[in-house]
């Protein structure tokens, strides 16, 4: 009993999500294009009507034959009998004209949204992703969301030309069923009764397929990340050395298998299901007629009647079938659409503030009684961090792998929020600056900097002020101080060349070349703070020391934050914080820090040991 009540509950939760997930689709289509979805809604009603239209005059047109000929064509007495065959034929005639019409209409309007509209809406969707904060995208619930409103987000398009597909189909069923219940009422109660089974089939299959994709979300999620893998260009390399790419395929062919095995078992049984309705359907096929012959008999109507009260009876079986099968589809992909409303209901957690920072003045940076941990985890980051960046400093933040040093700037950069204490900008805790004015203060490399392969040179350096038109000239400059210039100039089409193969006329940069491309972004952004997260890891210690001579002389009026482990970059910093254990232990100068004989001090002398010449 509690089983069938809490079946109730979910269906009519069910019926609820589809009705809203039908409506804000439907707001969706009317905010792309009022006028084109008017249209197509109406072409697809008219459309649906005309069929009946058609079989009434073809019906008459029959009758108005067989009376001429049961007369004998020498017993028309008057133009009357050609003048209604030539109307009837006209109507016909203005009826397949109407049908083709809106039929082409609706095609050309249905592309238009399938082609143009669809796709904005698409976009506007991958907006709404690029939006969310870091922290977001590693929260294993919205990597999910994301996916499957990846995966579904085609469903809205499907969707949308179902809903119009059924409320044109339920127009022509109401039709049909009209004519049908006037003729037989006993007929049409039984073709209804008879369509319930199969439609009860279907029922079931959609629901299970539901249940099933729902419940393997995370499974195909690895399985296609795995197959991804086989084609990335960058895990290439290693999968020919080590004949990794064996063991993938294996795994994703292991997993898709077992997907689809699972999968053709609930439509096994819905094919098993589809027998009976089968015998169902010959049998409607066999008794309409036969009902309806008898009232033919009987003289209730004419040969003419009789075609088209056997034709609205089977299309009213078969609409019934088809308008039911697509409400189901209807209810089946609205519940798919949720993924796609979650989505754009998703919001940044990150909490923004109506103070606009004030990119003129120099700027001061204070970490006060700072602690973080991340979502999830028990252990600290971040532990009671206390340190100031006055303006215009260069300064170096040091320390082993997962000490803390990259979280720190994470949080800077309000990729997280504090688990406890502030973070400081002339004496204003940041998360009362507006988003867009805090971050105009800051250019920042990461060690995993981003390249636009289909983008050239020259827009490659200008998207990192991609509000403004592009200047060459400030491009070329930047380019210079990032020691890119030359390079660039030798290729083919110097600042306009594309930066992959894979288009035509494209090159591919050399991992140290790609790199200074994108240091030449931030110093064409010309920020106030500048921030360096391992930007020369790719690079030889020869080029690092030249780029870095050519970031100091570029930013002495900026504030300059750099984490590298490499030393010879880092001894030129003005002030150097020693992170350990997501702790602050040692701060100065690198005279001052040698001087002390503590961590950096034994961190570099290391180092430095493995620059010496080997004893020969």
């Amino acid at each position: 009993m509690e089983k069938k009540a809490q079946e109730k509950r979910m269906s009519v939760k069910k019926l609820r999500k589809f009705i809203s997930n039908s409506i804000w689709v439907y707001k969706q289509m009317f905010r792309i294009s009022r006028l084109d979805s008017s249209i197509l809604i109406l072409s697809s009603l008219i459309n649906s009507a005309v069929p009946t239209i058609q079989a009434f005059f073809s019906a008459k047109l029959l009758d108005e034959i067989i009376q001429i000929v049961d007369q004998g064509l020498t017993e028309i007495r008057s133009l009357q009998d050609i003048r209604n065959i030539f109307t009837t034929i006209s109507l016909m005639a203005l009826s397949y004209f109407l049908q083709n019409l809106t039929r082409r209409i609706r095609r050309y309007y249905d592309d238009k949204f399938r082609r143009l509209h669809f796709r904005e809406f698409e976009l506007e969707m991958v907006r709404n992703i690029s939006k969310l904060d870091v922290q977001q995208f590693e929260d294993p619930r919205i990597s999910d969301s994301i996916q499957k409103a990846k995966d579904n987000f085609y469903k809205i398009q499907v969707l949308t030309q179902s809903s119009i597909e059924f409320t044109s189909q339920l127009v022509s069923t109401i039709i049909t069923g009209t004519i049908s219940f006037t003729i037989s009422p006993l007929l049409f109660i039984f073709v209804t009764i008879l369509s319930i089974p199969n439609n009860i089939i279907f029922a079931k299959f959609i629901r299970n397929i539901w249940n099933f994709y729902n419940n393997n979300i995370e499974r195909n999620r690895r399985g296609w990340w795995l197959r991804g893998s086989l084609t990335d260009e960058t895990e290439l390399p290693e999968h020919k050395i080590t004949r990794s790419d064996r063991y993938i395929y294996k795994r994703v062919k292991s997993i898709f298998r077992e997907h689809w095995t699972e999968e053709m078992e609930i439509l096994k049984k819905r094919v098993r299901g589809e027998l009976f309705s089968i015998f169902l359907n010959a049998l409607t096929l066999m008794i309409i007629p036969l009902v309806l012959l008898q009232k033919l008999l009987q003289g209730q109507f004419s040969i003419g009647d009789f075609t088209f009260y056997r034709g609205r009876f089977m299309d009213y079986s078969g609409e019934l079938d088809y308008m039911f099968g697509i409400f189901l589809e209807i209810v089946d992909n609205s519940s798919y659409i949720t993924y796609v409303r979650d989505l754009f209901d998703i919001r940044s957690e990150i909490k923004e503030g109506d103070k606009k920072l004030d990119l003129s003045k120099p700027m001061k940076i204070e970490f006060r009684d700072l602690s973080f941990k991340y979502p999830k985890e028990k252990k600290y980051s971040l532990k009671d961090i206390n340190l100031t960046i006055h303006p215009s400093d260069e300064v170096a933040i040091v320390g082993e792998n997962g000490a803390g040093k990259t979280t720190l700037i994470k949080l800077l950069l309000r990729f997280y929020e504090p688990t406890k204490g502030q973070i400081l900008i002339n004496d204003i805790p940041i998360d009362e600056y507006t988003i867009t004015s805090y971050y105009k203060a800051f250019s920042a490399i990461f060690q995993d900097y981003n390249i636009y392969e289909a983008l050239d040179v020259k827009e490659n350096i200008g998207i990192g002020k991609p509000d403004a038109e592009f200047n060459l000239e400030e491009i070329k400059r930047a380019s210079k101080a990032a020691d890119a210039h030359s390079f660039i100039e030798k290729l083919d089409k110097k600042y306009g060349q594309i930066l992959s193969k894979q288009f035509t006329d494209g090159t591919k940069l050399s991992k140290g070349q790609t790199q200074k491309i994108a240091i030449a972004r931030n110093f064409y952004r010309n920020t106030r703070i500048l921030i360096l997260d391992e930007p020369t890891a790719s690079i030889d210690a020869q080029a690092e020391h030249k780029i870095f001579d050519r970031i100091y002389q570029f930013t002495e009026d900026k504030t300059v934050i750099i984490i590298s482990h490499r030393f010879s970059t880092v001894r030129k910093a003005q002030k150097i914080f020693v992170l350990s254990n997501g702790r602050l232990i040692e701060s100065g100068s690198h005279e001052e820090l040698m001087e002390i004989k503590g961590v950096y001090s034994e961190a570099f002398n290391l180092q430095a040991e493995g620059y010496q010449p080997a004893n020969l």
